[in-house]
């Protein structure tokens, strides 16, 4: 560990976080307030609506495992789009007493605590979510474990869905953050028999961190900034802005932040 870096406890780091912050800010872009995250998370729902039509997935009457629920972002939206079942598991007591207030009275929604990386869950999934996730395991046994257990929890045919940027290892100052390449993710797919489908940028200019060519990361590390500043200001800008980032994503070039990743257990 560099000598900049302080220790992470990620039971302890996600209680504080949600103690202060339990809304999209929290669980999102930590100070740059709730109209910047509301449209980062549109980007997020908008990405995973371009490959669901794609492969013609539906979450219509199926079992779904949200790892990392948070305040149940994707929980909801599973729930609006057909699940049938969904289990939300996160490692903050804050989130998960949070979790289940809110869904005191759906009989649908399960809610648990723990470390994914060391739960069993005994049973499988048509789909395991867990956006956001993966890149927060930084210790490299727990994550290797939390990927496996993913695979585990799956079932035959059914999808896995994971964010993180895939292209090389990535930690620098933030102690709470650990982004990994795609070959990594590979190797313990490949002995568990999962396959990538696809990986899709989930936004351009409205994510960070950039992983290309360290001029490009420069310029669009300056226009991030810009555009968080801006959008803390101007609701319209906000709107702009994400409407150009989803055009954006269609060019190589500007599709080197966090990306989506899709696969399928065999």
């Amino acid at each position: 560990m560099n000598g900049h870096q302080k220790l992470y406890y990620p039971k302890k780091y996600w209680n504080n976080r949600l103690k202060e912050h339990c809304n999209l800010e929290g669980v999102g872009c930590l100070g740059l307030g709730g109209l910047f995250n509301t449209y980062v998370y549109k980007a997020k729902v908008r990405t995973l609506r371009r490959i669901a039509k794609r492969l013609g997935i539906s979450f219509q009457r199926k079992e779904i495992l949200d790892v990392g629920s948070g305040i149940g972002f994707w929980i909801d939206y599973y729930i609006s789009n057909g699940g049938k079942r969904i289990f939300g598991v996160d490692i903050s007591s804050e989130a998960v007493q949070y979790l289940r207030r809110k869904y005191a009275n759906q009989n649908m929604v399960k809610v648990f605590e723990g470390d994914f990386s060391t739960l069993d869950f005994g049973k499988v999934f048509d789909f395991v979510s867990a956006f956001d996730v993966s890149y927060h395991v930084v210790d490299d046994n727990l994550w290797r474990n939390f990927i496996e257990n993913l695979c585990k929890h799956t079932k035959n045919h059914g999808f896995i869905f994971i964010s993180d940027t895939f292209r090389k290892d990535y930690r620098d100052k933030i102690t709470h953050v650990k982004f990994r390449p795609l070959t990594a993710y590979e190797r313990i797919f490949r002995k568990n028999g999962v396959k990538i489908v696809d990986v899709v940028p989930i936004y351009s200019v409205l994510g960070w961190p950039f992983t290309g060519r360290q001029k490009i990361d420069k310029l669009l590390t300056i226009v991030y900034v810009l555009l968080t500043y801006t959008c803390r200001i101007s609701k319209a800008l906000t709107i702009f802005a994400y409407h150009v980032d989803s055009l954006l994503t269609h060019f190589k070039l500007f599709g080197i932040s966090t990306k989506l990743l899709i696969a399928q257990k065999r």
